[in-house]
């Protein structure tokens, strides 16, 4: 399950090309959280708040994922891929470049 990151959607304006670079990286479409684009959440992770509310911010990254249970989930930013591997363990978690780079022909630089 594909989840938009804040700073890449909402900061950067980056909704279609994450999508299209991974929907080519695995062959196939992409499976997406309910609210997405604008619509989609926070992850838990940002301004410290899983440092200083870990409680409060691992129930975020539940939320977050909640829609889609049976699904590993792909997200385009590191820290929202950190926080969401330890709160949501052991579902698996990746952030998307882990995905492009192992749909990437060996030996690429």
């Amino acid at each position: 399950m594909y989840l938009d990151a804040c700073r890449v959607g909402r900061g950067l304006g980056q909704y279609d090309s994450p999508r299209e670079l991974l929907a080519r990286a695995i062959d196939g479409r992409i499976e997406e959280a309910t609210m997405a684009r604008r619509e989609a959440g926070c992850c838990g992770a940002g301004a410290a708040y899983a440092a200083v509310a870990p409680a409060g911010a691992a129930a975020v990254a539940r939320e977050a994922a909640a829609d889609r249970p049976g699904l590993p989930v792909v997200i385009a930013d590191g820290p929202c891929a950190a926080h969401l591997r330890a709160a949501l363990a052991p579902r698996p978690v990746w952030h998307w470049a882990e995905v492009i780079a192992a749909a990437l022909p060996e030996g690429t630089p």
